[in-house]
């Protein structure tokens, strides 16, 4: 698999010197396509330039890139305090900024299609064996 994520050392701020890629980009679980209405629904979603699919560790999430409304212009949270929890519970040596985050990124509808057919190609080919 391609995931691969730094550990941090305890002693060092995973953060320092970061420009806030976890308050970029909103990554939500969803479920793997199933039926064909679904696959459509994902390759819609494609369509928008603010909108990726990943896949880690066999669990599928749509990205929808962004900004925090939060995040001022020196990449530091103004309500840092008072940040919701997800925010407080987000660890920094699961950051993206220190490796792949994804086993697989998909961007475009086409790239949806590949994805799904080289799938395909291997569930047939361990079928026959």
């Amino acid at each position: 698999m391609k995931h691969s994520i730094t550990i941090i050392p305890k002693h060092e701020s995973g953060c320092d010197g970061c420009p806030a890629y976890c308050c970029h980009d909103l990554s939500m679980c969803i479920t793997r396509p199933e039926n064909a209405t679904e696959i459509d629904e994902l390759r819609w979603y494609l369509h928008y330039d603010t909108i990726n699919i990943y896949i880690v560790n066999r669990r599928w999430h749509i990205l929808v890139k962004g900004r925090c409304i939060y995040l001022n212009k020196k990449n530091q949270c103004d309500i840092y305090h008072k940040r919701s929890r997800r925010c407080r519970a987000h660890k920094s040596t699961d950051c993206e900024r220190h490796g792949d985050y994804h086993d697989v990124l998909l961007k475009t509808p086409e790239d949806l299609d590949k994805f799904l057919q080289k799938e395909k190609a291997k569930r047939a080919k361990r079928a026959r064996k």
